[in-house]
């Protein structure tokens, strides 16, 4: 049985790769155009906004952001009991093995790889993916830009996404310095909590025994989860330096307008 005809909604079942903070900012948007939809994660997902992620049901069993809830399933059977519910399964399938067999109309790829990975397109499954690494008529049927800036949120059907700046958003002039990233490699231990007003120099986490410091006051708006393995690199933690706690549980301006512009892509290639 597809996932079409689990639904009683009449638009099609959409599987969301990734369920992280842009892609849950997707999966909120699409919900609330009343798609059905289906997310998948990895085993330990590295996910650092994790208060509005729905990626977080990994570790909580069930995660609710914005009143949409998401739930941990183990097999096909509790993603189909989920669907019918009207929440939103969130199934750890790094392979796409078993979220294939809803048959899917809509695949959004919003993991952020940040790299080119080859994808047979064809007219019954539209294929959307978010930011670098897809390029529309190639790997996708569209790509979503996700780079900060006048064209953040548009839909290009032939070409790709801005390159990747590497570089954060600007926020009361803080760049770099608001968000952290391991220095070296081993067990992240978070030493705050996601909506902590944190001092320049108070302890954010710790790598190993490599400490975390803050480095100017402001709220945590996340972490990764305690108990992750990471490598050089990896992004740990990020500061808002507006004060807000509010700020910390809500959904970024730029995952609504990417799922905004998701929703208006799929609407376009199903008219």
């Amino acid at each position: 049985m597809t996932g079409d005809q689990l639904m009683k909604s009449e638009k099609p079942l959409c599987a969301i790769k990734g369920a992280g903070d842009l892609a849950t900012g997707v999966g909120i948007c699409l919900f609330e155009a009343d798609y059905p939809l289906i997310m998948t994660e990895i085993s330990q997902p590295l996910v650092v906004r994790r208060a509005v992620s729905f990626a977080e049901a990994v570790f909580q069993g069930e995660h609710t952001v914005c009143g949409i809830r998401s739930i941990l399933c183990s097999d096909l059977e509790q993603a189909r009991d989920v669907l019918r519910n009207g929440d939103i399964p969130v199934l750890v399938d790094p392979g796409f093995s078993v979220t294939s067999q809803f048959s899917p109309k809509i695949v959004i790829d919003a993991r952020m790889m940040k790299r080119f990975e080859p994808c047979p397109l064809d007219d019954q499954t539209m294929r959307v993916g978010l930011g670098p690494g897809f390029s529309a008529g190639q790997n996708c049927h569209a790509v979503i830009e996700t780079n900060r800036g006048p064209a953040l949120g548009s839909i290009i059907w032939q070409g790709e996404a801005e390159k990747d700046t590497g570089i954060p958003g600007e926020v009361l002039g803080k760049t770099s310095e608001r968000v952290y990233f391991a220095e070296n490699e081993g067990v992240f231990t978070a030493l705050a909590e996601i909506g902590d007003i944190l001092e320049p120099g108070q302890p954010i986490g710790s790598v190993g025994q490599k400490m975390i410091l803050n480095r100017f006051k402001g709220i945590l708006r996340g972490c990764l989860h305690s108990g992750l393995a990471v490598v050089r690199g990896e992004k740990l933690a990020d500061v808002d330096p507006r004060l807000d706690r509010q700020l910390a549980f809500m959904p970024s301006d730029k995952a609504i307008c990417i799922g905004d512009a998701v929703v208006k892509a799929v609407s376009c290639w199903l008219s």
